[in-house]
């Protein structure tokens, strides 16, 4: 039971030593460490924009593709019915 509790002893001690340390260090040490980050995440943000910009032209060519496709559809269904005659259409 005594082991358990100088283990847990200096568990709690180490502990608190890495917190001081850290309030201590983290004003002088963040503020590099965010400027040599600032870097890294512009370059993230660049790719990230022009990646949706590809993106957006890719849908709007794939749009018009689609388009081209159900007007072309709609054409021969029209040619279609012109060719049957007006008793299909009377009939539909």
């Amino acid at each position: 039971m005594a082991l358990l509790g100088n283990s847990l002893l200096r568990g709690v001690a180490t502990s608190v030593a890495v917190g001081v340390a850290l309030t201590v260090v983290a004003p002088v040490v963040m503020p590099a460490v965010v400027r040599g980050l600032r870097p890294v995440s512009k370059g993230a943000v660049k790719f990230g924009v022009v990646t949706v910009e590809r993106a957006r032209e890719t849908i709007a060519e794939l749009a018009e593709v689609v388009e081209d496709v159900f007007a072309e559809a709609e054409a021969e269904i029209e040619q279609e019915r012109a060719a049957t005659g007006p008793e299909a259409a009377a009939a539909e």
